[in-house]
Formats: C-alpha cells, sequence, structure tokens
C-alpha cells in the first residue's frame, strides 16, 4: 500500500492523516470484495486460461502435426495419389482470409504433388518456391483440410514422360520468391500462378479461367487488404491472375481425395 500513499499524497494533495483513513478503506473494500470464493473463483478462470493457452500453443500445434502425420502414411501406403496432381488447402497466412472472399471459396494455396526421396512433397510457391513434404503441408493448412484434383483420364497427357516433363517444368521455378502482388512475371511468383504455368508450359493445357482483379470480389472488410497490396493507391490493374479457385473449377480437372 506504500506506493498507493504516495500517489495519494503527491498527486491528490491530501494530508498524512487523510491518506491514512482512505487508505484504511480500501483494504476493508478489498477484503470484503475478495473473499476466500472470490479467490477460488479468480483462481479457477486463471488456471482455465493458463490451460487454454498452453493448448493453443503446444498441444494444439502437437495434435494436427500427428494427425497431419497419420493421413500422409495412409495416402503413402495407397495408390490414390499421383504424380502431377494438384493438391488445394485453406491457408493460414495473413492473405488467406481476402482471398477466400475475393473468390467465394475456402481454398486459398495450391500445390503440385510429386515424390521426393520415396515420399510425397509438394512443390508450392511459399518463400520460395520449394518442396515441402506432405505431412508438414497438410498439418500447416487450417484445420488439416486439403482437397486433391487431377487432370481427367480423358487426356493425353499421362504417360510417363508427360508427367517427367511436368515434373522438370515445375522444378524450373525453384527458388523464385514469392509474389505478394501478383503479378504475371517470372521473376516472382505465387502459388496458383506456378501450377498454372508449370501446366500450360509442359503440356500446353489451361487450367481455369485467367481473370483481373478488378473481376474478382472486393467487397468484404478483408479485400481492401488484398487490393492495397497489390496496388497500393493505383487504380485495379487490367494485368491478369489466376486464382486456387479458378483452377479447381476447371472443367479439365477432377476430384481425387477431399480431407474431411
Amino acid at each position: 500500500m506504500l506506493n498507493e500513499r504516495i500517489y495519494m499524497t503527491i498527486s491528490l494533495g491530501l494530508s498524512a492523516s487523510e491518506v491514512s483513513v482512505r487508505t484504511q478503506r480500501l483494504v476493508s473494500l478489498m477484503k470484503m470484495k475478495i473473499g476466500p470464493k472470490a479467490i477460488l473463483v479468480i483462481s479457477v478462470v486463471t488456471l482455465v486460461g493458463i490451460g487454454s493457452w498452453l493448448r493453443a500453443a503446444y498441444a494444439k500445434p502437437w495434435m494436427d502435426r500427428k494427425a497431419a502425420e497419420s493421413i500422409t502414411l495412409g495416402l503413402e501406403h495407397s495408390d490414390t495419389l499421383k504424380l502431377g496432381d494438384i493438391i488445394f488447402q485453406t491457408s493460414r497466412s495473413p492473405q488467406s482470409r481476402a482471398i477466400q472472399f475475393a473468390t467465394h471459396s475456402p481454398w486459398s494455396h495450391c500445390g503440385i504433388l510429386v515424390r521426393r526421396q520415396g515420399h510425397w512433397s509438394v512443390l508450392e510457391a511459399a518463400q520460395p518456391v520449394k518442396y515441402t513434404s506432405l505431412s508438414e503441408w497438410i498439418g500447416r493448412g487450417k484445420e488439416g483440410k486439403f482437397m486433391v484434383m487431377r487432370v481427367r483420364a480423358t487426356s493425353s497427357h499421362h504417360g510417363p514422360s508427360d508427367i517427367q516433363a511436368l515434373v522438370n517444368t515445375g522444378a524450373t521455378f525453384l527458388g523464385k520468391s514469392y509474389d505478394p502482388l501478383f503479378g504475371w512475371g517470372d521473376d516472382r511468383i505465387y502459388c496458383s500462378e506456378l501450377v498454372w504455368k508449370t501446366y500450360h508450359r509442359a503440356w500446353g493445357v489451361d487450367l481455369g479461367q485467367i481473370q483481373t482483379l478488378g473481376q474478382l470480389d472486393l467487397s468484404s472488410p478483408s479485400a481492401p487488404s488484398l487490393k492495397k497490396a497489390r496496388l497500393g493507391s493505383g487504380d485495379l490493374p487490367t494485368d491478369t491472375l489466376i486464382t486456387p479457385e479458378a483452377i479447381r473449377r476447371s472443367p479439365l480437372l477432377e476430384l481425387v481425395v477431399e480431407n474431411p
């Protein structure tokens, strides 16, 4: 209570006796309001809060990682996936929510499935373009949800040489920086642009409808951040872009698996 007395003496200009009286009243009030039951309630609430924080900080990520490893193990021991399949997820990145609103879709990130050292990995445009193990990729997405799609069997591009050409083309983008402005050049690249250009250059296949930023829904509260990141204060550009949802909706693709 010494600090409170000093404060009342200096800041409020109270005499020593007045400070003493007010201090005693404060002590009595605290004793009256914070009894054993109140202390118990405060302790329980504090412990619950600490428990929730620990679960969010440590237990939940651990559980998500284990679930992703289990799912990946099941896929490794099945013939569900094939080289070149396209995988989608709901990213936890800062721009993800804006992309979801702008495209009216939960899918805000995508990549191409490849085999690396006998295991499934995802070629993705992160920072930089790189291979990410499938278990890590699934665990990094929101709630572990993902969708895998494949060019339909009616396509003529399913031979070993075609698949290898696809993998080799995708590899030419390795190491390139991520493009947060969604430009169409090759110096930087974003996720769906990587997928689209890989298929276009390897097979001459165009997956999804090319759009401009102005054709997306920028009316949501999250959209201004997407517009600002791309434009600053300028007008909507007319250069092209491709979104994960546009690729997913391509009539050339068919569903392979979705979790959940």
